[in-house]
């Protein structure tokens, strides 16, 4: 059997490896694929690297959306893929990559996603004066759902929650600001910046508690840890 750039090569076996995909784990903020690798006797072929890729149609290929891991290591291995939408049927295949530059995959198979928290970052605020300061936020993977609104929760107490309080001036128990409202298709890509904040009328010489919300359908919103900063 011979190995393929473009996906048509056969599955499964050969004489030189053998590759399967196995069932993902779809419950996580990020979707892991699976797949394993094993070495057939007599083996000469280099492999770099070993993946998973995905799509909303059959045969998905590198050329989809896919993550790879270095390495000739064999056995089971793990591949975290970001907003894979939910509800809908997702076709996946392992894959190794040789150093020839081929593709090797293994078989199909299908999973739907079930919608979870999504997931994000706040970065450490800067641009700290006497009275306000800068925090920017990324989601990371909107899990499976249509994201409606997310921003910053802050507040000169600890733990601030998310709530009904809108205003982007603190509040002595919680506030959220930075509210942004999404219509879609909103295309969210790892890492992206959905707003770099910033936030007046701040108290001098004060210890503020912030954290990312995002809300994307799940009955309880993600909200991420908390952090700090002190102003000037």
């Amino acid at each position: 059997m011979g190995c393929s750039k473009d996906g048509s090569a056969p599955t499964g076996a050969n004489n030189q490896y053998k590759v399967v995909t196995l069932t993902p784990d779809t419950l996580k903020p990020s979707v892991l694929l699976s797949g394993t690798y094993a070495k057939q006797p007599g083996n000469t072929v280099t492999v770099v690297g070993r993946g998973a890729c995905w799509s909303l149609k059959p045969a998905p290929t590198v050329l989809d959306s896919n993550a790879v891991i270095g390495g000739d290591t064999t056995g089971a291995y793990q591949v975290s893929v970001l907003n894979v939408p939910g509800g809908k049927k997702i076709y996946t295949r392992a894959f190794l990559k040789l150093l020839s530059g081929s593709v090797f995959y293994g078989n199909e198979i299908t999973f739907t996603r079930p919608l979870v928290q999504a997931s994000g970052i706040a970065n450490p605020a800067f641009n700290i004066t006497n009275n306000s300061a800068n925090i920017q936020c990324f989601v990371t993977d909107r899990g499976g759902g249509i994201i409606s609104k997310a921003g910053v929760l802050y507040s000169t107490t600890p733990n601030p929650v998310y709530g009904i309080a809108s205003s982007a001036i603190p509040d002595p128990t919680y506030s959220y600001g930075g509210l942004f409202a999404y219509t879609e298709p909103f295309v969210v890509v790892p890492g992206e910046n959905f707003g770099t904040q910033t936030f007046y009328t701040l108290a001098t010489k004060t210890t503020y508690y912030y954290r990312i919300f995002i809300v994307n359908g799940t009955s309880v919103p993600y909200v991420g840890p908390v952090q700090t900063f002190k102003t000037l």
